[in-house]
């Protein structure tokens, strides 16, 4: 079977009901509006973050001032530069480089 021969099944699109043509119609008088309030007038789009005049989550959370970082986390770091290895004479060729001959040198 391929995807042009696939078909819909029976029932799959469903014709949306038409609003406000009568009582008789089944979405008349509101037309699933409900009464009054402002979802119910003309234009009504309340976008999904408004809170009905309550001040917003956003606002009410205090504001994280700066980076704290958690001291826990942090290591002891020390730069190193390879070209000033390759330089220092103390280090030899095929030389295994740990931390303690950093120190030393």
């Amino acid at each position: 079977m391929l995807v042009h021969e696939l078909k819909r099944s029976k029932g799959f699109n469903k014709k949306a009901k038409v609003l406000g043509r009568g009582d008789s119609s089944g979405k008349g008088n509101y037309s699933g509006k409900g009464v009054k309030g402002q979802a119910s007038r003309s234009g009504a789009s309340i976008p999904a973050w408004f809170e009905g005049g309550q001040t917003p989550l956003i606002r009410r959370l205090p504001k994280l001032r700066g980076f704290k970082r958690f001291h826990k986390f942090i290591t002891e770091r020390e730069e190193v530069n390879l070209g000033r290895l390759e330089l220092d004479a103390r280090i030899t060729s095929g030389m295994t480089i740990t931390k303690q001959v950093l120190v030393d040198t």
